[in-house]
């Protein structure tokens, strides 16, 4: 893996982490555990019937967009940064607009 990385990012570096007696080994454990968090997210996408299905495939009118304020509740184990919440309202209007102009 390291070769893999080396000659994909030819200036990348490989840094030990610090030993549990230095400075900083507390932070780095509190991010390498944020990373393995990270990693396998806690999402449960709810199942669905054939009529949802179908009311999510339809058309909807853009005037009709309720933009998103907080993070959904299917979510778990990770908070959605503000600018996130705002790039799924984006794509959310925009599909939808596309949707509703589709013939």
């Amino acid at each position: 893996m390291l070769l893999t990385l080396r000659a994909a990012h030819p200036t990348a570096t490989v840094e030990q982490p610090p030993q549990p007696d230095e400075d900083g080994y507390d932070a780095y454990v509190g991010a390498y555990k944020a990373f393995l968090d990270a990693c396998s997210p806690q999402m449960r996408v709810p199942a669905l019937n054939k009529k949802q299905m179908d009311e999510l495939d339809r058309p909807r009118d853009p005037k009709r967009f309720v933009k998103l304020t907080e993070q959904p509740d299917y979510i778990k184990g990770h908070k959605l940064h503000d600018f996130q919440i705002e790039g799924i309202n984006f794509l959310r209007k925009c599909v939808g607009a596309l949707l509703w102009l589709s013939p």
